[in-house]
Order: structure tokens, then C-alpha cells, then sequence
């Protein structure tokens, strides 16, 4: 066993940002730390360049695969992986050299089963910081809410550390294209977990043109975006009735996203049934959560569809049109 085991899926990364990526892995103050590169199949130079990285660094392990997705890769890294504590890095971002030394450091000092971090988000070469903005201890139920609610805990994995034994069991859902970092959380959350929210921020996640999050809509993106708040939603239903409120602002939350990703779409009336159906349950939801949204644009997306959903969507549909 080791102290960290950092996993990194390897697909179509270009060459610069790949390197940059394991360049900081192999620089990380901490001691004892291994680093699992997955090449999820990728068809270019990612995975000789893995191997390099394995020949000169012992810490640096290598898993070759035929291409099976991220999830997949990030499984093939949990099976494999000898580390007291797990984090995951995407290999087009970047770190300081004591981030994990900080994070384990923070893990011990509060017996944690998970350490959520900040990070910075770099778009066209400029850092804007997100995340905790001081050092805190959350309970089970404290920690779900704050899930839920998109608050201090955020979906993402690569800005966490999960200690090992409490994710024996749980893996990333394999054939979803988007939102399996959120219910992998959600299913670490759902266990009852001492969780710390830490003001380290270290991690620099780059948004890039072709960032699943960016690229253009798909169906099934919308698919599975809806497939995982349904499933968080349902699984919410065994908590006590204190909970209902943090769950429906979840579900919300990612439902007005979708209504307004589908009706900004120039083929947007191939959608109307889907569109039709987010409508339907946002009309149940009480108006009192506009308050709630923490995103403006959230906000006047919720009002506009509730009372003027034609002009909203043609609003929308201008606004993408003039930005594109």
C-alpha cells in the first residue's frame, strides 16, 4: 500500500498538456505517491508516451485498453490501485507540486473518507477560482445537502481524495457520456461519509473548445445528464422528509440546464417532447427556489419557462446564434 494513488485516463490528449499533466504528478512533494496512467486506446502518441514516463519514474504505472470510455478507464485504475487514499486527474489539467502532500496532510489531521478541495479554472489563459474558502468539517447529512444543493461540495472527482476502503465497492458508471463524476459522488456521499472541505486550491482544470462540457448538444448527453438526476432523485426518496427539499433542487437544477440547452437548439423542435416533459416537472417545483439557484442564468431561465416559455426558447435560441 501507499499513501495516494492518483489516476489519470489517457485518450487523444495533445502532447504539451499530457506532459505538462505527469510532468506535475512526478513533481509532487508528497512521498510514496503512484501514479496510474490509463490509455483508454488512444490511436496517437499518448500511449508511448505513458510508457516513457513508466521506464524513467517507478511511481508511474501504465494499464493499456482497448478505448471503453473515461469511466471505464478510471475502473480500470480503481482495480488496480494500492493507494490508502485515491484521487483522479484529467490529463489536459495541471497541479502545484504540494498539492497532494496538502490534501493528504488534510485527510489525516481530520480522519476524513473524503477531502474536497477549490480549484482554478483556466479559459483562454486566465484562472478563476472556485470552492471552499476555508478549512471545514462536515457530518453525513451536512455533507449531502451541500451536494445537493451545489454548494461547497461540487460534482467533479478530480479535485477530491476518497480514502480507498470506502470506494471498495463503488465504480464510475461505464456508457454514460456525462454526469458519472456526479453520481460517483453522490453514491460516496449516500454511505454516510466524514467529509472535510478544504481552501486548498491547487488544481487548474482547463476548459478548452473541445471540453465534453463546451461541445455541441447532443441527445445523448441531454440522455444521460437526465439519467443521473433521475437516479439521484429516486435514491434520495429513502431519506427522512427533511431531505425533499435538497433533492428537488437538484433534480431542478440540472432539469431547467437541459430544457434550456434544448430549446436554445436550431433543431430544437426534434426536442419538443423531451422539452415538454423537463417543463412539466419544473412546473411543480415552487417558485420560492429562484431564490436557491446560486447561477443568474438559472434564475431567469426558471421564470421565463414558467410563464413565457415560447419567448424564453426564442430568446435563448438568439442569444446562442449571436454567440456562436
Amino acid at each position: 500500500m501507499c499513501r495516494v494513488s492518483v489516476i489519470v485516463p489517457v485518450y487523444k490528449t495533445n502532447e504539451f498538456s499530457l506532459r505538462r499533466c505527469i510532468d506535475c504528478l512526478t513533481a509532487q512533494t508528497l512521498n510514496d505517491i503512484e501514479i496510474i496512467l490509463v490509455d483508454d486506446g488512444s490511436p496517437d502518441r499518448c500511449g508511448s508516451i505513458c510508457d516513457e514516463y513508466a521506464e524513467k519514474y517507478p511511481q508511474v504505472k501504465v494499464i493499456h485498453q482497448e478505448n471503453s470510455g473515461a469511466s471505464a478507464a478510471r475502473n480500470a485504475g480503481l482495480d488496480a490501485a494500492r493507494g490508502e487514499y485515491i484521487g483522479f486527474a484529467d490529463a489536459d489539467d495541471y497541479m502545484q507540486a504540494n498539492m497532494y502532500e496538502a490534501m493528504y496532510s488534510c485527510a489525516l489531521k481530520y480522519n476524513a473518507d473524503l477531502v474536497t478541495t477549490g480549484y482554478s479554472k483556466e479559459k483562454d489563459e486566465k484562472l478563476e477560482r472556485f470552492g471552499c474558502k476555508c478549512e471545514e468539517q462536515l457530518n453525513a447529512d451536512e455533507a449531502l445537502k451541500e451536494f445537493l444543493m451545489c454548494r461547497k461540495i461540487d460534482f467533479t472527482v478530480w479535485n477530491k481524495l476518497f480514502r480507498k476502503e470506502i470506494i471498495e465497492n463503488i465504480r464510475f458508471e461505464v456508457g454514460q457520456p456525462i454526469g458519472e463524476d456526479k453520481y460517483f459522488v453522490f453514491r460516496v456521499l449516500h454511505q454516510g461519509v466524514n467529509v472535510v472541505c478544504s481552501n486548498i486550491c491547487q488544481y487548474v482544470y482547463v476548459q478548452s473548445e473541445s471540453s465534453a462540457m463546451r461541445s455541441e448538444f447532443s441527445q445523448k448527453k441531454f440522455e444521460s445528464s437526465i439519467y443521473f438526476a433521475d437516479r439521484i432523485d429516486e435514491e434520495m426518496k429513502t431519506y427522512p422528509a427533511s431531505f425533499e427539499h435538497y433533492a428537488m433542487y437538484a433534480r431542478s437544477n440540472t432539469y431547467i440546464k437541459n430544457w434550456a440547452a434544448l430549446r436554445r437548439e436550431r433543431r430544437g423542435e426534434q426536442f419538443s417532447e423531451e422539452a415538454y416533459k423537463l417543463r412539466k416537472y419544473l412546473k411543480t417545483v415552487p417558485l420560492s427556489f429562484v431564490k436557491e439557484y446560486t447561477s443568474r442564468k438559472v434564475k431567469l431561465t426558471f421564470l421565463g419557462l414558467r410563464f413565457c416559455p415560447n419567448i424564453t426558447a426564442f430568446m435563448l435560441r438568439k442569444i446562442y446564434e449571436k454567440g456562436s
